[in-house]
């Protein structure tokens, strides 16, 4: 039966979610068994969060044997031949140097990407630091609004088993579980599973969910309700805490070879600079026409540019808030003009995990039993991409092409209270009662 809190939305418990998500994420928390607790794996910087110690530079047209001498040279770096080797092999233009631990990276950065033209005698590579992708609410994340409310299941029989030879839609995302085999008999025979970085379990402490449980069996269960003739493959590269990073991205999209033509990435972040993650980028870069990116486009209320959702040529995704009559663009959601377009991100009904839920810093918990509800443009997202990979399977050509075709028919909402817009491209289900409890 449905459990939870009464309001998921309060400031006072986004405060607690905000402040839970930089425990687990930005703090040091385990122990290497001997009782020293270790550094954290993901650091903060002045609006976006960074691996330690990696250096990213971009190679290519740019000169970058200043840069290399400057990081080895100057502050003791070395360049990580294997990590840089396995981006080579991908054909991504990466090098990843490892820096000292007391090197301040955004500083060093900054310092790299002022020295002026005429200093090297010629345009220097482009730095950065390894830029953090999250799947939940935050300052920096793109995921989640909030924590999700368990609901009574829906038949998943309807929905039947993909069509064959349906083209696919890659989700890149948190780990499987292996309950959604007995869980979920939907999702069972049109989810294929890739693993990645981290362990896939779900449940901490042998009791609670993971903060980021579920959040990928209930992307796959919107795509099931509305794409159910499309097979799903579901590549991890969100730990269960939901974070990944630029190079563990842009391998994956890399390592899809173009199989899937649909690839949703619920997930994302701020970069130093508002520039574009260079891994992330080269590999979305390289895809051909075939093949369509669609991202969130982030739950901050803010037009600053959200990554890799601001790439070009992803299909950003903000949240559109139907519980509301005149419809209109959610609160929390991101907006501006790199955002495509507005799909359902309020109260969004799905397959989820079967568990208890908490915060870490919140005694009171809830337990959910296969189905929730959950708000967010990580929910806005794959609605559009099962869109996207409808029309592919109706009308053939080629990705591109399908999502053409979606954005001519999305229809144009008149909006007011967000800076220099006046309206934006909408798209809503065929059905829109497929995804929300009735």
């Amino acid at each position: 039966m449905p459990s939870g809190p009464g309001d998921l939305h309060s400031e006072a418990r986004m405060a607690l979610w905000r402040r839970a998500r930089h425990t687990a994420l930005c703090e040091p928390h385990a122990s290497d068994g001997e009782g020293a607790i270790l550094p954290p794996g993901v650091l903060q910087g002045p609006g976006f969060l960074y691996r330690p110690l990696q250096i990213l530079v971009e190679t290519g047209i740019m000169q970058t044997q200043p840069v290399e001498n400057e990081l080895v040279n100057r502050y003791g770096g070395s360049r990580d031949d294997k990590l840089s080797g396995r981006l080579a092999k991908a054909g991504l233009p990466i090098e990843v140097f490892t820096m000292p631990p007391e090197v301040y990276l955004p500083g060093l950065v900054a310092r790299l990407r002022e020295r002026p033209y005429g200093e090297w005698d010629a345009p220097a590579a482009n730095v950065s630091v390894n830029t953090v992708f999250c799947g939940e609410a935050g300052s920096y994340h793109g995921g989640p609004y909030g924590e999700p409310a368990s609901q009574n299941p829906f038949s998943e029989t309807r929905y039947g088993t993909p069509a064959k030879g349906a083209p696919e839609i890659a989700v890149l995302d948190t780990g499987y579980d292996a309950q959604i085999a007995t869980l979920h008999p939907g999702l069972k025979p049109r989810v294929a599973w890739q693993s990645g970085p981290g362990s896939p379990e779900t449940i901490l402490d042998g009791l609670y969910l993971a903060q980021e449980a579920g959040h990928g069996t209930f992307i796959e269960g919107i795509i099931m309700q509305l794409a159910p003739q499309m097979n799903i493959s579901q590549v991890q590269v969100l730990t269960p805490d939901g974070a990944t990073d630029d190079i563990t991205v842009g391998l994956a999209i890399k390592a899809l070879r173009n199989r899937a033509p649909v690839i949703n990435l619920s997930l994302g972040g701020y970069t130093q600079g508002d520039t574009p993650p260079p891994n992330t980028n080269a590999a979305i870069a390289a895809l051909p026409d075939t093949v369509v990116v669609v991202a969130a486009a982030g739950n901050n209320q803010s037009s600053e540019q959200f990554w890799p959702a601001a790439c070009k040529p992803v299909v950003s995704v903000g949240a559109l808030d139907t519980t509301q009559n005149p419809m209109r663009v959610a609160g929390f959601s991101n907006y501006g003009p790199w955002v495509d377009v507005y799909a359902p991100g309020v109260d969004v009904y799905s397959t989820y995990l079967d568990g208890n839920w908490k915060l870490p810093s919140d005694p009171a918990s809830w337990y959910i039993d296969g189905y929730a509800t959950w708000s967010g443009t990580s929910f806005a997202a794959p609605q559009v991409a099962a869109a996207i990979a409808n029309t592919l399977l109706q009308s053939g050509g080629t990705a591109r092409q399908a999502w053409n075709t979606v954005s001519n028919q999305t229809t144009w909402l008149p909006v007011t209270g967000l800076r220099g817009i006046t309206g934006v491209h909408v798209h809503t289900p065929p059905s829109p009662g497929v995804i929300f409890p009735a």
